[in-house]
């Protein structure tokens, strides 16, 4: 079973399918870098450029943080790409 065929619960001790994930840190940013199946290095920059803009550290990373830092990232890009007055407002 190749990384895309696994569910995010099958990758770096996540768990079983019927629990939520409780891999933090180092190993749930790889679990996310591998279900991407874009390449590694480039991905795993990105994460930690988006994590850091966000006030996150991959050293203590949960879920929680990966989900703020992700809405944080959503947001700046709302802002910087979509003319005024055509904003998604939350």
């Amino acid at each position: 079973m190749n990384l895309k065929e696994k569910s995010p619960h099958q990758i770096s001790g996540c768990g079983d399918q019927h629990s939520s994930c409780s891999c933090e840190g180092e190993d749930l940013l790889e679990t996310v870098v591998g279900l991407t199946g874009l390449p590694r290095e480039m991905i795993t920059e990105e994460l930690e450029s988006i994590l850091q803009k966000a006030g996150r550290s991959t050293e203590n990373l949960t879920l929680d943080d990966l989900r703020f830092a992700m809405m944080s990232y959503l947001n700046a890009l709302d802002t910087d790409l979509v003319p005024p007055g055509d904003q998604i407002h939350h």
